[in-house]
């Protein structure tokens, strides 16, 4: 399916036009859901500012990693290059991530680290929010 997807322009925009509504859908119920029973929402969807749903949030967090380091990781889950690039090429620019994002946290270390780094984060949010 991502071969598919990533092959050309073309191909990305008709696989988003049948999939993106339903994903869209789904995520807005189960956003609606949990506000009902939480007072602090993680959504993790990697489309966020692609589908412009930033607005809709109250604080927009991007995990970021270096080239490199994606690079490596996509070839540990057996990824090509050339295929990676490809994904790469797909998404927004980082400089886009940048402007839109409240908060920008770099992940080029384990995830142990992140974790560390996430905690943190939540606790400065949730102190602002009381």
């Amino acid at each position: 399916m991502a071969n598919l997807a990533f092959a050309c322009e073309e191909s990305k925009r008709s696989l988003n036009q049948l999939v993106h509504p339903f994903l869209l859908a789904e995520l807005r119920r189960q956003i609606r859901v949990a506000t009902k029973k939480y007072d602090l929402i993680v959504v993790d969807a990697a489309l966020l500012l692609d589908w412009d749903m930033d607005r809709e949030m109250d604080y927009v967090l991007v995990v970021h990693a270096s080239q490199q380091v994606r690079l490596q990781r996509l070839a540990k889950r057996g990824i090509s290059k050339d295929d990676a690039l490809a994904r790469q090429r797909a998404q927004l620019p980082y400089h886009e991530f940048r402007r839109r994002a409240d908060r920008i946290i770099l992940n080029n270390g384990s995830k142990d680290s992140l974790r560390k780094k996430l905690a943190r984060l939540i606790k400065q949010i949730e102190k602002k929010n009381c």
